[in-house]
C-alpha cells in the first residue's frame, strides 16, 4: 500500500494534501515518557498561541521524520529537536503568552535571532528573512515579520525535505517547495539558490543528510555545493556535521564518498583527500585504493556499533579511529614494480590524525585513546601465535585504550577488504584468538592491572625511596612476560630479590 501511494504521489506535479498525525495523536502513540512530556509541552505551547489568534507550524527534522515514517522510509522519529514557527503574533505578545505558564516560559538567550528556547528540546521562532552581511556564519541581518507567508519564510531552509510544515491540530503537511515529491524520490534538493549559498555549512549538511537518509543529491544541488567557498567555516561547525554523520548514518562510508563528490575533502581535509587513488597490495586489499578501504571499514565499524550497543562517545572513538587509521600511508607507501609497501604507516598516521581532529574540534580528553588505537591497529601483523605474553604486553602498550577497543578497530580494518580473501580470513582467525585469550586473562574489557603497588611495598616493610620504582618496574615487566601471575608470586619474587633494600 505504501509503495503504491508513493508512486501515485510522485507522478503528480500538483501533490494532494497529505496528513500525518496531529499532536494529540502523536502523544497518544508515543511510548517514551520523556518524549510524551516533550510533545505535551509542544501541544500546550501551540494551544496558547492559538488562543491569541496566532498560527503555530512545526517545521524541520521532526516533520521530515514523520513524513518519512508515513512513507515507510523510517521507523523512528527523533524527538530531540522540535522547531515551532509562530505566525500572526507579535514578539511581545508571544513572550507574554508563553510566560503565562511556568512550564512554557521561554529562555530569551536567542531573542535577537528571533528564537526562544523552552526546555532542552523545543525551539520557537518567529518567521524571518535573513540576509548575508559578511563571511562568518554569524554575519547575517535578520528581519522578523509575523505576517510573512510560510512559503517565503520556509524558503530560507536548506533542503526541501526540511522545509515541510505540520499543522499541529489537523496533522496536515504544508509543502510549498516540493519536499514531499523529493522525499518520495529519495532526493536531496536545495530550496533556494541564493539563500543556500549564503551558509557554506549547508554543503556539509548535504553530506550528512544524504548519508543518513540514503538520498541521492539533485544534480543542481551538487553543482552548487561544489562551487561554495568553505574556508570560513569554524572547526566546531565542521565537527558537528562530521559527528552527526558518523553517529547517525548506517552508511558512513557513503558519507565519505559524498564528501568527495561535493569537494569537501579537497577543500577542507587533505588527510582524507590524499587517500583517493592511493594504491595498496592487491593480495591484502582486493577492494582497491586506500579511500575505498577506509569507506568499507567505516561501514563495518557502524555494524559493530549497532552490534555492541556502544554509547555515542564510544561509537565516535571507534568511527574516528577507523576513519584515520591509514592516513600515514600517504607518506609511507612505496611502489617498486608490482610490490607495494607502507611500512610504519600506523605510527605515521597519528600525526595526520592530530591535524584532522583539530579541524573538527574533537575533545582533547579522548584523543590519546584514538592515537593509541591507530598506532597499534596493525599489532597482529607478523604475529604467528597469539600468546599470553603478547596479550599482556599489548594490554599495557595501548593504554588508555583496552583490547576490546583495539579489537573493534582491527575487525573494521580486516572486514573493510571486500571481497574477503583467504589471507584476510586467516587474519580474522588470529583476531578471534586474541579476543578469546584476552577475555580468559581478564584484560579484554579492562587494562592490565598491576599486581603490586607502592602501598604493598610499605606493607611488606619497605621504606619509600628511589628503589620503589626499580622494584615496581621489575615486577610489572615480569607480569607482562607472564612470569608472575598472582600477587602471592609477586611478593615472593620481591622478597627473594629485593629484601636487602628493606633497611
Amino acid at each position: 500500500m505504501i509503495i503504491k501511494e508513493q508512486k501515485r504521489i510522485a507522478k503528480q506535479s500538483n501533490l494532494p494534501k497529505i496528513t500525518v498525525l496531529t499532536l494529540k495523536e502523536i502523544i497518544d502513540q508515543t511510548v517514551s515518557v520523556p518524549d510524551k512530556k516533550t510533545m505535551q509541552k509542544v501541544l500546550d505551547i501551540c494551544a496558547l498561541i492559538k488562543k491569541q489568534n496566532g498560527r503555530p507550524i512545526l517545521i524541520g527534522g521532526f516533520v521530515r521524520d514523520l513524513v518519512l515514517k508515513k512513507f515507510g522510509q523510517k521507523s523512528e522519529v527523533d524527538f530531540k529537536d522540535i522547531d515551532i514557527e509562530i505566525y500572526d503574533i507579535k514578539p511581545d505578545v508571544l513572550e507574554s503568552t508563553l510566560s503565562e505558564d511556568e512550564s512554557t516560559t521561554p529562555n530569551l538567550v536567542g531573542k535577537s535571532f528571533g528564537v526562544y528556547k523552552v526546555g532542552a528540546n523545543i525551539d520557537i521562532a518567529l518567521p524571518r528573512k535573513d540576509s548575508k552581511t559578511g563571511e562568518k556564519h554569524s554575519d547575517f541581518k535578520t528581519k522578523f515579520d509575523p505576517k510573512l507567508s510560510f512559503k517565503i519564510a520556509s524558503s530560507r531552509r536548506d533542503f526541501t525535505c526540511n522545509a515541510l510544515g505540520l499543522d499541529p491540530f489537523t496533522g496536515e503537511i504544508i509543502d510549498e517547495h516540493g519536499g514531499l515529491k523529493d522525499i518520495l524520490e529519495k532526493k536531496l534538493k536545495h530550496v533556494d539558490n541564493k539563500k543556500f549559498s549564503e551558509d557554506p555549512l549547508r554543503v556539509l549538511r548535504a553530506m550528512r543528510f544524504a548519508s543518513v537518509l540514503g538520498f541521492s543529491i539533485d544534480t543542481k544541488t551538487k553543482t552548487l555545493c561544489q562551487q561554495i567557498d568553505l574556508r570560513f567555516l569554524s572547526a566546531s561547525r565542521i565537527g558537528e556535521e562530521w559527528t552527526k554523520m558518523l553517529l547517525k548514518s548506517n552508511q558512513p562510508g557513503l558519507g565519505l564518498k559524498i564528501a568527495k563528490e561535493l569537494k569537501i575533502l579537497e577543500k577542507l581535509h587533505p588527510e582524507i583527500y590524499n587517500l583517493i587513488n592511493l594504491q595498496q597490495p592487491k593480495q591484502y586489499h582486493p577492494e582497491g585504493d586506500v579511500f575505498e578501504h577506509t569507506s568499507q571499514s567505516l561501514d563495518h565499524a557502524k555494524k559493530i556499533c549497532n552490534r555492541e550497543k556502544l554509547s555515542q562517545a564510544d561509537q565516535l572513538i571507534l568511527m574516528l579511529s577507523v576513519l584515520c587509521h591509514d592516513f600515514g600511508k600517504v607518506t609511507t607507501t612505496k611502489i617498486e614494480g608490482e610490490k607495494i609497501t607502507a611500512y610504519g604507516h600506523a605510527s605515521e598516521s597519528t600525526s595526520f590524525t592530530k591535524s584532522f581532529l583539530r579541524q573538527i574540534n574533537f575533545p582533547l580528553k579522548d584523543i590519546p585513546i584514538i592515537l593509541q588505537l591507530i598506532k597499534n591497529h596493525d599489532a597482529l601483523v607478523g604475529v604467528q601465535t597469539v600468546t599470553e605474553k603478547f596479550v599482556k604486553k599489548l594490554s599495557d602498550k595501548i593504554k588508555p585504550a583496552t583490547i576490546k577497543d583495539l579489537s573493534m578497530v582491527i575487525e573494521s580494518d580486516y572486514m573493510g577488504r571486500q571481497p574477503l580473501n583467504q589471507l584476510n580470513a586467516l587474519n580474522i582467525e588470529k583476531l578471534l584468538e586474541l579476543i578469546k585469550l584476552a577475555k580468559a586473562m581478564d584484560v579484554f574489557y579492562n587494562k592490565l592491572e598491576k599486581l603490586i603497588e607502592g602501598k604493598d611495598l610499605l606493607k611488606l616493610g619497605f621504606k619509600t625511596g628511589p628503589h620503589f620504582k626499580t622494584i615496581l618496574n621489575s615486577v610489572y615487566n615480569k607480569q607482562k612476560e607472564g612470569k608472575l601471575k598472582t600477587k602471592e608470586e609477586a611478593i615472593s619474587f620481591i622478597l627473594k630479590n629485593y629484601k636487602h633494600l628493606m633497611g
